[in-house]
């Protein structure tokens, strides 16, 4: 009995063995699994972590990029802040100066308004004196007219009156002539000494003494030939 007994202990404890034996090899073979499971997480943990490191690193380089970019907007931003400055105070000088110069532009536009008037009043006065002048000019014309007309009978006496002193002359007869004569021979010219037929008597044109009706009087005097000296 005690033989079965223990035979049958055995056979328990081997039929265990057996199952240990079996659940360790099982065991085994799934912590295989779970070392290769392991190890293919590990890997990738350490391809995650490698290329989460270098996003890391790219940020970090993009980070300080990024810092330097903000700086430069924050330079700018500053600068341009103080030229806005600049500009608004600028501009509220200019808005302070355009009460003085809308008086000043109503100044100029009433000194442009007297004087709109002034040059149309001058207008008007222009075209008053061109008035006058054209009057005066036809006036001038018909003057110059009258004039000729004056001259023409001047001369035509001027011929008369030479006419007549010829035939006076003639009248008068050679005792005239021989005075005349006589006469010239005793004048002299001063400046060359010619005498006789070198000097001759001619009438001073330059303003008449009288009028024989409408005709000039003369005054007259002695000129040379030869020098042309008139005394």
């Amino acid at each position: 009995m005690e033989y079965e007994f223990n035979d049958k202990i055995m056979k328990a404890l081997m039929k265990k063995v057996q199952d240990s034996t079996t659940r360790c090899d099982v065991l085994e073979k799934d912590l295989g699994v779970k070392e290769a499971e392991l190890q293919y997480l590990a890997k990738l943990y350490d391809d995650e972590t490698s290329s989460l490191t270098q996003d890391l690193e790219h940020k970090k380089e993009k980070a300080i990029e990024l810092e330097g970019q903000l700086k430069e907007i924050i330079d700018r931003y500053t600068e341009v802040n103080k030229e806005l400055t600049n500009i608004t105070s600028e501009r509220d000088n200019l808005y302070s100066k355009i009460p003085s110069l809308e008086k000043e532009i109503e100044k100029l536009k009433e000194e442009l308004q007297c004087a709109n008037h002034k040059i149309n009043e001058q207008q008007t006065d222009i075209k008053h004196l061109e008035g006058q002048v054209q009057e005066l000019s036809e006036e001038i014309k018909n003057k110059d007219t009258l004039i000729k007309n004056k001259e023409t009978i001047i001369e035509e006496q001027r011929s008369l009156y030479e006419a007549l002193e010829m035939e006076l002359k003639e009248y008068k007869g050679p005792e005239s002539n021989a005075d005349d004569l006589s006469a010239g021979d005793r004048l002299k010219c001063v400046k060359c000494g010619s005498v006789g037929k070198d000097i001759k008597v001619v009438e001073d044109k330059s303003k008449p003494l009288s009028y024989v009706g409408n005709m000039p009087m003369y005054a007259k005097h002695h000129m040379c030939k030869k020098c042309g000296n008139q005394f």
